[in-house]
């Protein structure tokens, strides 16, 4: 009986090791063997290499291991060779990846083993296209910036802690500041007097923008507040001094806290009225509605709007406000940005599928275009809205890894780790 007892488990642990190492066990070689006699064959030990490939016969038949062994390593002869693939049985269909299974043994082996992880992740993100590289943002921060002082500006070329740290905080401050830089260029003109291309003047005047579709994220408190843009007052504050009294930002979205919209605006200057900045004063509001409601209600009069991580592809409720947005007199810059490059440019996608959806409709009810009308179309792309720079590596965007529980595996998730321009609304002439 212990003899008996003993077989048995040795035959269990055989049949464990070749389910293990996904070989094909008696009955799976039977049920294929029938398989094969229906498509026309009659022994299955002559059709060569293309039906059994490298799945080994878990048989006790020692004759039957040999034949196989020397199936697997002939050469399929001429008949075999005109076969079609119709001829050829179908090989066994793999079972469904686990998503769930993965993901969990990935975490598991970042806590357990984070240097494997490390050099696993590093060698993902050496095999990306460069434009995806979110790495490489480092690289991209110039050694002097119109707006961002020195220091806060060596963050963004740092790898340690205490740098990946400051980036994270002041990764919004430092986007709007390099948005401002390419969109908004006369705010850095000295005061000279004279007048803009555009037929404005000099005189100070105030910026506003919006930060669309809001959280927790940007104004759960006033100290939350202060620390996503307090820096950013005081860096425009002394850049562009010349061009600025006043500096008034909305935060938007529906999932504002009601309690933020309740405080009412907080100013953000270290004291009111204070000169040391260059303005006369700086507020945030917090506003729980929709934008495009937002939008219609008072219209657009945002000198730039920005959304940061938005997901624009992953939600319906951006359509509204894209065509609003798209439909609104006022041209105004909107700086996106994402987690990812990849999902920059599906964010982008959308952007460009509604404007010309807007474009061609205005252009099948619209009159005759000009000459002059024609070419200013023309030179906005004929639509709605112009993308001013396409997806890309944001080098202002936060340097901490964000974990993300959809994450794609080899795949990096920052704040603001990518961004894109467009200039949405306005007339052509515009």
């Amino acid at each position: 009986e212990e003899e008996e007892a003993t077989l048995q488990q040795q035959q269990q642990q055989q049949q464990q090791q070749q389910q293990q190492s996904g070989f094909w066990d008696e009955g799976a070689v039977d049920s294929a063997a029938a398989a094969m006699k229906n498509e026309g064959y009659d022994d299955y030990t002559n059709i060569g290499p293309a039906a059994i490939r490298t799945h080994d016969i878990a048989s006790s038949d020692e004759n039957a291991k040999e034949s196989e062994s020397a199936i697997s390593c002939e050469e399929p002869n001429d008949e075999e060779k005109t076969m079609s693939p119709r001829q050829y049985p179908s090989e066994k269909e793999l079972p469904p990846i686990d998503g769930d299974a993965v993901r969990r043994a990935v975490a598991s082996m970042r806590i357990k083993s984070p240097n494997v992880a490390a050099n696993l992740d590093a060698g993902a993100e050496r095999r990306l296209d460069p434009r995806y590289r979110l790495s490489l943002a480092p690289s991209l921060v110039p050694s002097a910036h119109a707006i961002i002082p020195s220091t806060p500006l060596a963050a963004f070329r740092r790898t340690s802690p205490k740098a990946v740290t400051a980036t994270a905080n002041l990764s919004r401050s430092a986007t709007i500041s390099e948005a401002v830089v390419r969109c908004l260029p006369h705010l850095l003109l000295p005061h000279s007097g004279s007048s803009h291309s555009s037929g404005s003047t000099t005189e100070k005047s105030t910026l506003k923008m919006h930060i669309v579709g809001c959280d927790h994220i940007e104004c759960q408190s006033d100290e939350t507040v202060r620390a996503a843009f307090g820096p950013l007052i005081r860096w425009v504050g002394a850049a562009c001094s010349s061009q600025l009294s006043n500096v008034n930002i909305e935060l938007l979205g529906p999932n504002v806290p009601l309690a933020a919209e309740r405080r009412g605006p907080l100013s953000l200057l270290p004291y009111s009225g204070s000169g040391d900045v260059g303005l006369q004063s700086a507020t945030v509001s917090s506003i729980n509605c929709l934008y495009h409601d937002y939008l219609q209600e008072k219209g657009n009069t945002a000198d730039i709007a920005v959304a940061f991580n938005s997901g624009i592809w992953g939600y319906d409720e951006w359509r509204p406000t894209l065509e609003a947005l798209c439909e609104q007199e006022k041209a105004v810059p909107f700086i996106i940005t994402a987690y990812t490059v990849q999902e920059a440019e599906d964010d982008a996608e959308v952007v460009a599928e509604v404007a010309d959806a807007l474009t061609s409709g205005a252009q099948k009810v619209g009159e005759v275009q000009s000459t002059e009308e024609a070419a200013a179309c023309d030179s906005l792309g004929g639509s709605k809205g112009k993308c001013l720079w396409e997806a890309e590596v944001n080098p202002y965007g936060s340097r901490k890894k964000r974990d993300t529980s959809s994450a794609i595996v080899g795949r990096e998730y920052r704040e603001n780790g990518a961004w894109q321009g467009w200039l949405l609304g306005g007339s052509n002439a515009q």
